[in-house]
C-alpha cells in the first residue's frame, strides 16, 4: 500500500475539479505534463481556473490525489480507445499499440511521471 494516497474512489476526479470542471482537470494534466511533479503549482494550478490555492486543496487534499486523479483520468480516456468488446486479431494488435504510444509521446511528461506513483514500497 502506498503511504500517504488515497484510493480512486476516495478522491474527487480531475475532470470534477470545481467549480474549474473539464478545464480544472486540463489545467492540472497540463501542469503536471509541462512542469512535472515539482514543478507544478497548485496555486498557478487554481488560478488559471479562478480558484485559490486553497480552493484547489479543498477538492484535492494533497498534491499527489490530484496527481493521482490527473493519471487515473488519462488512464480512464486511454482504455476508451481500445475496443474491449471482441479480442484484437493480428496487426490491429499492433495497430492498437501505435496509437497508444503516439498519444503517450503527446504527453510524455504524464507518462514519466505515473511510473513511480504505481510502484508499491517494499515493507
Amino acid at each position: 500500500m502506498r503511504p500517504d494516497v488515497t484510493s480512486a474512489a476516495e478522491h474527487t476526479t480531475a475532470a470534477a475539479l470545481c467549480p474549474g470542471g473539464a478545464a480544472g482537470g486540463r489545467a492540472a494534466t497540463e501542469a503536471f505534463s509541462d512542469h512535472g511533479y515539482r514543478g507544478a503549482s497548485l496555486a498557478a494550478i487554481g488560478r488559471s481556473i479562478d480558484m485559490t490555492q486553497q480552493g484547489v486543496l479543498y477538492h484535492f487534499p494533497t498534491k499527489v490525489s490530484l496527481l493521482l486523479a490527473v493519471l487515473e483520468e488519462r488512464d480512464r480516456r486511454g482504455m476508451q480507445t481500445w475496443p474491449l468488446d471482441r479480442p484484437l486479431v493480428g496487426t490491429e494488435v499492433l495497430d492498437e499499440w501505435d496509437a497508444t504510444v503516439a498519444q503517450n509521446v503527446q504527453r510524455y511528461g504524464l507518462v514519466r511521471l505515473a511510473t513511480p506513483c504505481r510502484i508499491t514500497p517494499s515493507t
